[in-house]
Order: structure tokens, then sequence, then C-alpha cells
């Protein structure tokens, strides 16, 4: 993992992980290869065959794009498997 700062010191600016990157939100798993958080835009993305599981719910894809702020993702080429929907 790398940890990027303000040139300052002062506050993170980005962080590179590699390897097998684990991220745990509330009931929801993300793992991928690798992963680079933008602290500025409160974002991450996931690279590497990413996967975002929550429960017996699954989204891969090329890339996840993780926006922080309003907890919304963005999945390139997804492939989704539902087993749990929930009722409205």
């Amino acid at each position: 993992m790398l940890v990027f700062y303000r040139e300052d010191g002062g506050a993170v600016t980005k962080i590179e992980a590699t390897g097998n990157v684990r991220v745990l939100r509330e009931s929801r798993i993300i793992t991928a290869k690798a992963a680079t958080y933008y602290a500025d835009e409160e974002k991450v993305i996931f690279t590497g065959d990413p996967r975002a599981m929550d429960g017996d719910n699954v989204v891969s894809g090329t890339k996840i794009t993780y926006f922080m702020d309003n907890d919304r993702f963005h999945v390139e080429n997804s492939k989704v498997i539902l087993k749990n929907k929930k009722e409205p």
C-alpha cells in the first residue's frame, strides 16, 4: 500500500493498494487485485477482477468505481447475480 500526502505534509490525498484488496462497508464486501482511493473526490476505483458482494448478491466487472459520498457504484462491463431480492 502506498499513501500519498499533500506537499505540506498534511492530509492524505491518495492511497494505492495492490494484492488481495478487501474493503468492508456495512454489509458489503468489495474485493479486487488493486484499488486506488482519491480523497478529494471521495471515490475508490477497483480493478483486477473487482467484485462487490452483499449477502448472496454479487456484482462484478472490469472496473468498479465506488462513490463514497453518496454510497453509489459504477460498474463497467458488469455481471450481476441476484439471489435475494428485497421487496419494495
